[in-house]
């Protein structure tokens, strides 16, 4: 009887995540509705730099972003820093995506490994058709330094004139390693009121039994 209590609450709390190596995403997976553009008539690509708080390969990024117009795609690069020149470094990772609502999700299944400690800047940009979004701020009040340009024809991230700002407050996000699965920050109304009765009807006979 104990066990299959246990199994049922297991259902009302979270789903396991895996090790998380950076966070700037609050409580119940917060942030803040409001941002930096990506993309837009300028093509304004964003970064944020970041330290693994442990060593890992990245499986899972979660962003907190908005799609405001154009082609629903953008480019995630992973990018070692290059001090003093921003993500300048070595390409680690790229990846094209699509959002899935204010909180996207992505799985890598090559993500590449990062080390505790290290410093390496999460780029975010329109990778479509007039693509234009948001990547929101973070709600925790974190800060770092931030950097952001405007693409120019034919050259890559490297290549660019980055614009640095080394107190700023961070964009939303997470990047784990493991086996992760998506946080719940609560369950739904339907899985609660079918559980209580369940768990009620547990405790009755657990009394009657007794």
């Amino acid at each position: 009887m104990k066990l299959t209590v246990l199994a049922l609450g297991a259902l009302l709390t979270a789903a396991a995540h895996g090790a998380t190596l950076y966070d700037t995403l609050g409580p119940a997976n917060s942030y803040q509705l409001s941002g930096s553009t990506i993309g837009g008539s300028y093509d304004q690509v964003v970064a944020n730099l970041f330290d693994p708080t442990q060593g890992g390969q990245i499986s899972q990024i979660t962003l907190a972003m908005g799609h405001t117009s154009g082609q629903n795609l953008y480019r995630l690069d992973i990018i070692a820093n290059n001090d003093g020149e921003g993500p300048t470094g070595a390409n680690l990772f790229t990846l094209d995506f699509s959002l899935t609502g204010y909180l996207t999700t992505l799985n890598l299944s090559n993500g590449p490994s990062l080390q505790a400690g290290g410093l390496y800047w999460m780029v975010i940009s329109g990778a479509g058709e007039a693509t234009q979004g948001a990547w929101w701020g973070n709600s925790g009040g974190f800060r770092g330094t931030t950097g952001w340009h405007n693409t120019q024809p034919g050259l890559s991230a490297s290549a660019v004139n980055w614009h640095l700002n080394g107190d700023s407050y961070l964009n939303a996000f997470r990047v784990s390693s493991g086996t992760t699965q998506d946080p719940l920050a609560a369950p739904e109304p339907s899985t609660a009121l079918l559980a209580a009765p369940a768990l009620l009807l547990l405790g009755w006979l657990r009394r009657r039994r007794a």
